[in-house]
């Protein structure tokens, strides 16, 4: 789960008395507001949802092997076009809802919103939300020393979903995730760069990425390397740019890439 890493240093890091000065936000930027600054983020970035690479044939079986330095990575230009990409991914929406099937377009609508709120690409978002709640309206919190919820299973203080307001709550879960909780940045501010960590490639999706996933880049340039306790980190980039380049999730696609050079994952894992 994400921010692991960050989870279990911030008690010794408050206990120090430096925890404002460290992983504060900016005074300029609050939870649920933050915008992609970063010129180099804003590359990734497009409001043409039906502009984009050519989706495989087999997105159940496709796995994308690139990686694991950044620029190993598939391009902006691979990615397939957000038409396509939600085509690939809504039945698996409507299979893991069947109880809110009339709720699948709101999905969409509020990805489009956030995105456009933010300026984070609307792909990434939808293959962060396929990759930690495979889109489940009602998955549950990951208990841990911090308290992941909600369809991006977002950093302490995020949100669940509420069917009393689903709109709202659909909106601000992925607002959580995107643009960040009082506990940690989201994907935004990710992509902006973050104070705690050296790495001159800030702005690429990526390493944001794994840092959402993992709180932490510590192999630099390489992301296949595991994180703390977290094993997924190591696979987390790699899953996230073959979900970019039309992998839909299923176990034959991870099957495929525990063939990928690096040893990214065994195939028992999958």
């Amino acid at each position: 789960m994400h921010i692991k890493m960050l989870a279990k240093i911030i008690p010794l890091i408050a206990a120090l008395g430096l925890l404002p000065t460290v992983l504060a936000y900016p005074a300029q930027v609050s939870p649920g507001l933050a915008t992609v600054s970063n010129g180099a983020a804003l590359k990734w970035y497009s409001t043409n949802f039906d502009k984009g690479g050519p989706a495989p044939e087999k997105a159940a079986s496709f796995y994308n092997c690139h990686g694991t330095e950044l620029s190993d990575f598939p391009s902006f230009e691979e990615w397939i076009s957000f038409d396509d990409m939600w085509k690939i991914n809504e039945p698996i929406l409507e299979a893991v809802n069947p109880e809110y099937l009339d709720l699948i377009p709101t999905i969409r609508e509020k990805i489009e919103l956030v995105s456009a709120d933010s300026q984070v690409d609307a792909r990434l978002i939808l293959a962060v939300i396929m990759e930690e709640s495979t889109g489940n309206l009602n998955v549950p919190c990951t208990q841990g020393s911090m308290t992941n919820c909600g369809l991006m299973q977002a950093a302490g203080g995020s949100v669940s979903f509420n069917p009393k307001d689903p709109e709202n709550s659909i909106e601000q879960m992925i607002r959580d995730g995107v643009q960040g909780v009082g506990a940690a940045p989201g994907l935004a501010g990710y992509l902006n760069g973050v104070s705690w960590i050296n790495n001159g490639q800030f702005g690429n999706p990526y390493l944001a990425a794994h840092i959402y996933n993992a709180g932490c880049a510590s192999g630099g340039d390489n992301l296949a390397v595991v994180e703390g306790s977290g094993p997924k980190s190591k696979v987390y980039a790699s899953d996230i740019s073959s979900r970019l380049t039309g992998w839909n999730g299923e176990r034959a696609g991870c099957l495929a890439s525990a063939q990928c050079p690096g040893q990214l994952r065994q195939a028992s894992d999958c």
